[in-house]
C-alpha cells in the first residue's frame, strides 16, 4: 500500500511539475505536446488538476457558506414563538 501511495504521489508531482512549470515560453508538457503534434498532456494535466482545483472551490465555498449561515442564525432571532416574545417586550417597553 505505501508503495501505491509513492508511486501516486510521484506520478501527481511529474504531472504538475510537467504542466505547470514553465520553461521558456511554454511548459515542459507543452514543448513535448508540440514536438508530437498532440494536446495529450496537457490536456491530462488540466484533467488532474481541475479535480483538485474544485475541490479545494468547494471547500471554499463551504467556508462561504458556514460563515453566512452563522450570520444568518446570529441575526436571527431564537425561538418558536418570536413575535409573541417580542410583543411582549415592546409592550413592557412601553410601560
Amino acid at each position: 500500500m505505501r508503495a501505491f501511495i509513492f508511486v501516486l504521489v510521484v506520478v501527481l508531482a511529474l504531472i504538475f511539475v510537467g504542466g505547470g512549470v514553465p520553461i521558456g515560453r511554454d511548459t515542459i508538457f507543452g514543448h513535448i505536446d508540440s514536438m508530437l503534434g498532440t494536446t495529450a498532456l496537457m490536456n491530462l494535466h488540466h484533467a488532474v488538476f481541475s479535480l483538485l482545483y474544485r475541490g479545494e472551490e468547494t471547500l471554499e465555498s463551504g467556508v462561504v457558506k458556514t460563515d453566512r449561515d452563522v450570520k444568518e442564525f446570529q441575526e436571527r432571532p431564537i425561538g418558536i414563538d418570536n413575535k409573541g416574545k417580542y410583543r411582549l417586550l415592546d409592550e413592557a417597553a412601553k410601560d
